[in-house]
């Protein structure tokens, strides 16, 4: 066989080239002397002539990879132009598969930096039309679709890369997952493949718990008369909190073997904390691991062995919380400020108050990505309401009036507010941060409700957690509120706090809800990670 250019790897040289040098000389029919013969028609040396069709593939071909070309070098002007006319061209139809669909992909990746996200889905569209055998396309037209508000088409475009390319799961942020999952619509199609396909292909959240995702695929598949499919999502559920869901749901009834270790709350609580362990040794210098395995420390209890790790992360940092220079996300002050407001939690509940209040206040003064320290500002004012000092804790909810908030964060803003006025008996405050709670209560039904209770509004509290119990979409997470846990001792305002909710569970009508959907225990372990 001939050998393959080396300039052209894909081409072969013609076999007379290599040949001729070998080859004997012909005998000439009159002896030696013969005059060589030529043949005027046979130009061994030269390549063909290209036609005409093949030269105007080969140019287009070549502006499409410039176009590609300056995209890349940011010069999305210059892409679009070369595109325009390229598009324009009679002969852009007959290119190959793998030219039309690189042509539509960077087209729309130029709409996307645009944000004209319409046209940017018309690309992509075409782009797997043309060839549909490259998954980024994919990822970006769930993207996409995602950012002009269309979450099942964003699912399906998802699943479809999940299903074909499940070892690529591994390049995208889980953050992308979670957000997609949270906007597709309850209970649609679109939403159980999305998550089926997930399962299938073993995805897990590399730095934290996907346990919630498992749990609320086994509900979905529960509703649907699908005891086995729920079950296989089941084995995948690690947090201690959604065992409690599990328990107290009657939904889950059939499929829950209440007395099986796999269903131990305790024991799920230590299985949640070392299953964080792995992945923080897998990820050593990856805070949000460890963020998260502080949360499963604090649902365990296990808050010597919290303090020692954010103290092991402190004194390998200078805390300040500045992002590596290196420009890697997984040091930032955010995290940073959560790692400080966890080891608060514990400190609190060992009963070290001051070295708690200390390490909110630190934590609130580190900035974020976006601004003033929202999040710890707000928590340190909830603790400050927790030990009865309402003007501190009027001052932390005032402090975040101009910041970025959240409408979740103006209701905590506006429950903080509530306690401020309600430990000081102001009527007029009062009056004035319920109405805020009232008006938003679709952004947190459950501070609603705790609202309710804090005024003492019984009547209306009992009508608004029987209205939760009996939504199906609110139940799991009011009734793994309702169970009994851990707590540490009552401070006089938790103490007045907790009485009012007791009143409110005591009641006959409450009490039946309750027993209708599911039950309330008590467990051993700690539930979320407040100063309450």
């Amino acid at each position: 066989m001939a050998p393959r250019s080396l300039f052209f790897p894909g081409i072969l040289l013609p076999a007379l080239l290599f040949a001729f040098h070998a080859r004997a000389e012909p005998e000439c029919p009159g002896g030696s002397g013969c005059a060589p013969q030529f043949n005027e028609k046979s130009k061994p040396y030269s390549r063909p002539p290209q036609s005409p069709a093949a030269q105007a593939t080969r140019r287009l071909s070549t502006s499409i990879e410039q176009a590609r070309s300056l995209f890349d070098r940011r010069d999305q002007a210059g892409a679009g132009r070369i595109l325009d006319d390229v598009m324009r061209d009679p002969g852009f139809q007959a290119l190959p598969a793998k030219d039309r669909r690189l042509a539509w992909a960077v087209q729309a990746r130029i709409d996307m930096s645009a944000q004209r996200y319409d046209r940017a889905v018309e690309g992509l569209t075409r782009a797997n039309a043309a060839d549909d055998s490259d998954p980024d396309i994919w990822y970006w037209l769930a993207m996409v679709e995602d950012a002009r508000g269309k979450p099942e088409a964003a699912a399906r475009a998802f699943t479809e890369l999940a299903e074909r390319w499940p070892e690529l799961l591994a390049n995208i942020e889980p953050r992308e997952v979670y957000r997609l999952q949270s906007r597709v619509a309850e209970g649609s199609q679109a939403k159980v493949d999305f998550l089926q396909t997930l399962l299938d292909a073993k995805w897990d959240d590399p730095t934290g718990d996907a346990s919630a995702l498992w749990h609320l695929l086994a509900l979905l598949r529960l509703e649907r008369g699908e005891p086995v499919a729920a079950r296989a999502a089941m084995r995948r559920i690690v947090h201690p909190d959604l065992i409690v869901s599990m328990r107290s749901d009657r939904r889950f009834d059939a499929v829950v073997e209440r007395n099986g270790w796999a269903f131990n709350v305790e024991r799920a609580a230590v299985r949640a904390v070392e299953a964080m362990q792995e992945k923080t040794e897998a990820r050593p210098d990856d805070l949000d691991a460890k963020v998260q395995l502080t949360y499963a420390l604090l649902d365990a209890g296990d808050h010597e062995g919290l303090i020692r790790l954010v103290d092991g992360v402190l004194a390998s940092d200078d805390g300040s919380g500045r992002e590596a220079a290196d420009g890697n996300a997984e040091r930032t002050p955010s995290q940073h400020a959560w790692l400080l407001n966890n080891r608060a939690v514990a400190l609190y509940r060992l009963g070290r108050t001051q070295e708690a209040l200390a390490d909110m206040e630190r934590a609130r003064r580190l900035p974020t990505r976006n601004g003033p320290n929202v999040s710890q500002t707000l928590n340190l004012g909830e603790f400050h309401c927790t030990l009865g000092r309402a003007a501190d804790a009027k001052r932390m909810a005032d402090a975040v009036d101009a910041g970025p908030v959240s409408d979740y964060g103006r209701m905590f803003q506006a429950r903080v507010r509530l306690c401020a006025a309600w430990l000081s008996r102001d009527a007029r405050g009062m009056r004035r941060a319920f109405a805020t709670i009232r008006k938003g209560r679709a952004h947190s039904e459950e501070i609603h409700l705790d609202a309710l209770v804090m005024l003492e509004r019984l009547d209306e509290a009992a009508q608004a957690l029987i209205a939760l119990l009996d939504a199906p979409r609110e139940r799991a997470d009011i009734l793994q509120a309702l169970q009994s846990y851990r707590e540490v001792a009552p401070t006089p305002t938790l103490q007045r706090l907790r009485s009012q909710r007791e009143a409110l569970l005591a009641r006959d009508g409450v009490k039946a809800a309750i027993e209708r959907v599911g039950r309330r225990e008590r467990y051993g372990v700690y539930f979320g990670a407040g100063f309450d």
